[in-house]
Order: structure tokens, then sequence, then C-alpha cells
């Protein structure tokens, strides 16, 4: 049996990443990886199932891309005081950045995107906004 066949066989049909949410934690905190190293990695999982010189290549595996969500930054500095934390480990627009290379590692290799960062800031910007109206329906701000 030739392995060539078998690994193009695979019974994989779904391969999903969703990295960055860990990795946008500041430096030097232990689980910060540079920007630079998280878009290789990216690339790297979509190159191993793409690419026909890969050991990895599975031609009928489909991949999605996921990227990190958006930091509730207020909640989260509560939950670090809670453990005795004073300084936030992550920021929203730092997220972000990762959240962009995964939406440009997506159009640049044609994988599909979900765009989980952009979906739920928008969520909770429509919130914002329609629970700002519900407050000032007396007339008071």
């Amino acid at each position: 049996m030739n392995p060539a066949n078998d690994r193009r066989k695979s019974k994989l049909r779904l391969f999903t990443v969703m990295l960055g949410a860990n990795d946008a934690q500041l430096a030097p905190r232990k689980q910060h990886v540079p920007l630079d190293e998280f878009e290789a990695h990216i690339e790297y999982f979509i190159m191993s199932l793409t690419s026909p010189t890969s050991q990895f290549y599975t031609p009928d595996t489909r991949i999605v891309l996921i990227t990190p969500p958006p930091v509730g930054e207020k909640m989260w500095k509560e939950r670090l005081a809670n453990d005795g934390v004073d300084e936030l480990d992550r920021h929203n627009d730092n997220t972000k950045k990762y959240a962009d290379v995964v939406k440009a590692l997506g159009e640049k290799h044609a994988t599909p995107c979900i765009d989980l960062w952009t979906a739920i800031e928008d969520k909770v910007s429509e919130i914002r906004s329609s629970s700002k109206e519900e407050l000032e329906y007396d007339g008071y701000d």
C-alpha cells in the first residue's frame, strides 16, 4: 500500500483554526506570541493541509479560520483584580491585530474565515446603542 495515497484519503473533512486569544496576551507574559510568529503558525496550518508537498496534505479537507474574540476589558480587569493582579495583561486593540492577521491570511489563501472579533464587537455596539436609547426614553441621560 502506498502511504501517499493513504494520506490523501484522510477522513478529515473540516479543520478549524481558532487561535489568538491567549497569543495576544501582552509581552512579556508567558502566553504572548509575537504577531509575526503567530502569523507563521496560522500559515503553517494552512500550508500543511493544502500544499501537495506537505506530508499532511489532504485535498479533501476544508479549512475554516476563526479570528480570536475581543477582550471584555472591564470584566477581565475585574477578574484579574479578584486574583490580586492590578494591571491588564490583554487589550482589545492588541487582540484586533491578531484577528486582522487571521483575516488577511484567509484572503491570501482563499480560505474561509469567520470574523468572530468583528461579529462580537458589532453586537456589543448594537446592544450599547439600543440600551442607551432605552435609558434616554424618559428624557434623562
